[in-house]
């Protein structure tokens, strides 16, 4: 796992980047990586709470649904202004969003990027892309 160095004022102005297998691990190693950058850059606990949810749904998603093999899950953010952007992207061949409803098998990522997400998306270029931005300030 690879991951920026911090600068040592409350507020970082370094990104988070790190790549992760394609693992059941790389959820809970995501979520501790964020959760220290969102610490180094002084994020409240709310906003910390919300980010490390955010991207544990999507990383679960690239380890379930990429089928990506060996190819890492890249995670990177950045804090810009009062937002927060997070982008996680994977080696997989892409989706199209449905809107569904949560069940109690599942279907709550992309659920939870709308309801909690300032803003968000999916691209796909070479590597499928799922973003969102969180109003922080």
């Amino acid at each position: 796992m690879r991951q920026a160095t911090r600068s040592a004022t409350a507020r970082s102005t370094s990104d988070l980047r790190i790549e992760l297998p394609v693992t059941a691990e790389s959820p809970r190693r995501g979520r501790h990586a964020a959760r220290d950058w969102c610490d180094d850059c002084g994020v409240s606990q709310e906003a910390r709470d919300i980010i490390l949810l955010l991207l544990s749904e999507i990383v679960t998603n690239s380890v379930r649904h990429s089928s990506a093999g060996e190819t890492p899950i890249e995670v990177a953010a950045s804090l810009v202004g009062n937002t927060v952007q997070v982008v996680v992207s994977d080696g997989g061949h892409g989706f199209a969003p449905r809107a569904k409803e949560p069940s109690s098998a599942g279907g709550y990522g992309l659920f939870l990027l709308d309801t909690q997400a300032t803003r968000w998306g999916i691209g796909h270029h070479r590597r499928t892309r799922v973003w969102f931005e969180l109003d922080v300030g």
